[in-house]
Parts: C-alpha cells; sequence; structure tokens
C-alpha cells in the first residue's frame, strides 16, 4: 500500500528479479518495495517526506537497507535523501536512463567494495617522524633548540622537510598495500588521506564470493606494519566508489 503522499524515497537501482529479504523495512520503517522498469528496478520505500534531513536516524535506516540487500544482490546506491514524486517519476527515469544503467549494474556484478586504511596509533604524527628521521629532528633543533625566535623561512623549511618525509611514507605504504590487495580486488582506488595520521584510504572492488580470501590478504598485509599503526577493514559496501549514478 502507498503511503498518502504517492512520493517514493529511493535506496539504490537493481535488478528488477530481484528477491527481497522478507520484512526488508527502510525509512519510517516503511516496508521496501520494487518500482520495476523492464529488467531493472528502483528499490524504493513509500514516504510522506519531501526532504530527508541527514539525522542519524535517517542515515541508519538508509544503510541497514543497503547492508542486508548487497548480502544478496548487485545495487547501484543512489545519493542519500532522493525523493521520486511518484512511481510514474522514478519508472520514467529508469526507462531514460535504461542503457547506462544497464552497463554500470553488469560491470559490478557480483562485486561489492570493501574500505581499507591504515592510520598512526599516536595522534602527534609531528612527533613520531621527529623521532625516526635524524634530518627533521635536526631542523626541528634549530628552530626550537636556541633562545631565539625560529624565523618564518626556518618554519617553511621543517614543514616542507615534515610535508615530504610524510609522503615519501604514504606513497611506500600505499604502494605496499596495491601489491598486495591488487592481486584480488578487480579494481582499487585510493582516497585522499582525510588527516594527517591517514597513511591510505583505499576502496577495493572485490568479488562477493572472495570476501574470505580478501579478509586474509589483509591480515597479511597488517603483519607488515609496526604496532604503531591500526590496520581497518570495513564492508562489503555498495560500489559507491565505482559507479556514477545520477538520476
Amino acid at each position: 500500500m502507498g503511503s498518502g503522499s504517492g512520493r517514493l524515497y529511493v535506496y539504490a537501482i537493481g535488478a528488477a528479479d530481484v528477491l527481497l529479504p522478507k520484512g526488508l523495512a527502510g525509512l519510517g520503517s516503511a516496508p521496501v518495495r520494487l518500482c520495476p522498469v523492464g529488467r531493472l528496478a528502483a528499490i524504493v520505500s513509500d514516504t510522506e517526506f519531501d526532504v530527508v534531513r541527514p539525522e542519524r536516524r535517517h542515515l541508519a535506516a538508509h544503510q541497514a537497507v543497503l547492508t542486508q540487500l548487497i548480502a544478496v544482490t548487485d545495487l547501484l546506491p543512489v545519493a542519500f535523501g532522493m525523493i521520486s514524486d511518484d512511481e510514474e517519476a522514478i519508472r520514467s527515469l529508469l526507462a531514460e536512463h535504461v542503457v547506462v544503467l544497464s552497463r554500470q549494474l553488469a560491470r559490478i556484478a557480483g562485486r561489492v567494495e570493501m574500505t581499507v586504511r591504515l592510520r598512526w596509533q599516536e595522534e602527534d604524527t609531528f612527533r613520531i617522524f621527529v623521532e625516526r628521521f635524524p634530518e627533521l629532528r635536526k631542523r626541528r633543533d634549530a628552530c626550537f633548540g636556541g633562545q631565539r625566535e625560529p624565523g618564518q623561512m626556518e618554519l617553511l623549511e621543517l614543514g616542507r622537510t615534515f610535508e615530504k618525509l610524510l609522503l615519501r611514507e604514504r606513497e611506500d605504504k600505499t604502494s605496499l598495500a596495491l601489491g598486495m590487495l591488487g592481486q584480488i580486488a578487480v579494481e582499487v582506488k585510493t582516497a585522499p588521506p582525510s588527516s594527517e595520521r591517514l597513511m591510505f584510504d583505499l576502496n577495493c572492488l572485490i568479488g562477493r564470493d572472495h570476501g574470505t580470501q580478501f579478509e586474509m590478504a589483509v591480515e597479511e598485509l597488517a603483519g607488515k606494519f609496526g604496532d604503531e599503526f591500526v590496520l581497518e577493514l570495513r564492508g562489503p559496501w555498495p560500489p559507491y566508489n565505482f559507479v556514477n549514478v545520477s538520476l
């Protein structure tokens, strides 16, 4: 039964013949259902919302639907908060983009996304690098070891030296990870580090049935790093970083 407004909240695009998990509910506990067009279907639930704000409860409900579905079927995830005026509108969109959507769905068939991140345990990354690299320690001491205030150029050189060493460490560790994980992953994309502590942030597209093999590779990779690092593995996710759904 539809909502009084007729509006639909859209979670993803998938195959029209997918069997949804029994009792699957989405935003506002509304039952999740299919809105099919040919071989494709939008995965939707009825909603009274005009706009869905990114509140924790809405984000959690959205992600819960995708998490349950990605375990059993291929998905093209759409951006959080997408609302269609009615079934006719979403069917029209699917029909208009059927070729592109079908190609993207075929490309990620049987595949999911995993995230692998390496970060320092210690929050003060600069202090770690001072301890590890004599050239940085020498510049630090030249700036702050005397009685005078360091000059602007000295501080700039200190910062450049730190950035150069940080970049080198990131490149070395990313190269090692790509070499090991790339043997299993179909494709790997590197995201820019979001913090100074982050060494690498990898989005990996893998076969759904290669999850155990991939986890073993990540565990082996973790053994290559010392206790000063934390290696995080998260997923499986829908392939957010390997599709482009613009509706």
